[in-house]
C-alpha cells in the first residue's frame, strides 16, 4: 500500500501533536516539515526518521514528493499557504478554522477547480449537528447574555 506524503507547514504545538499520529499512521507518511528557519524545521524533524526539514512553506509546497500539506500556521496566514498549496496542485488540510467564510468559499472553489481535497481540521463546526444546535438553542435555553468557554486537550489520551 502506498502511503500518502504530507507536508507540516508549521512547528508549533499543534504540530508537534499531529506529526506522531501522521508517523504511526498506516496510510501516511511525514514527508517534510517547514519553518520559517531551517534550524526550526531540522530540530523537529530530528525526531521523525526519513521527514526532511525545508525553510519556509514555499519550498515545503514546491516538493514533487510531497503529495498533501498539513497547515499549522497562524490563523492570518492559513489562506494564503493554502492557496498557493493548492495552485500548486497539493491536497491542504488546515488546522483550525479560516478567518472568514469568503475565505473558505475562495479556497473551496479553487480545490473543486482543481480537482483537490480541502479540508479544515475542525470539521465539528461544519458539522450538521453544529447547525441543529444554533437552530434550537433560543428554544432550548433562551438567549444567551454571556458565554465563557474553555477547550482542553487530553495529551495523555492519543
Amino acid at each position: 500500500m502506498t502511503k500518502v506524503k504530507i507536508g507540516i507547514v508549521g512547528t508549533g504545538f499543534i504540530a508537534t501533536i499531529l506529526a506522531p499520529q501522521i508517523q504511526s499512521s498506516k496510510k501516511a507518511r511525514l514527508d517534510a516539515v517547514s519553518s520559517r528557519t531551517l534550524a526550526k524545521a531540522e530540530s523537529f524533524v530530528a525526531n521523525y526518521p526519513g521527514a526532511i526539514a525545508v525553510e519556509g512553506a514555499d519550498q515545503l509546497i514546491a516538493r514533487d514528493d510531497v503529495e498533501a500539506v498539513y497547515i499549522a500556521t497562524p490563523t492570518s496566514a492559513k489562506e494564503d499557504v493554502a492557496s498557493r498549496a493548492l495552485t500548486a496542485g497539493k491536497h491542504v488540510l488546515i488546522e483550525k478554522p479560516l478567518h472568514s467564510a469568503a475565505s473558505f468559499k475562495r479556497l473551496s472553489a479553487l480545490a473543486r477547480q482543481k480537482g483537490l481535497v480541502l479540508m479544515d481540521a475542525t470539521h465539528f463546526v461544519h458539522h450538521p449537528r453544529t447547525s441543529a444546535m444554533r437552530q434550537r438553542l433560543a428554544a432550548l435555553i433562551g438567549a444567551p447574555r454571556s458565554l465563557h468557554t474553555m477547550f482542553y486537550f487530553p495529551f495523555s489520551d492519543r
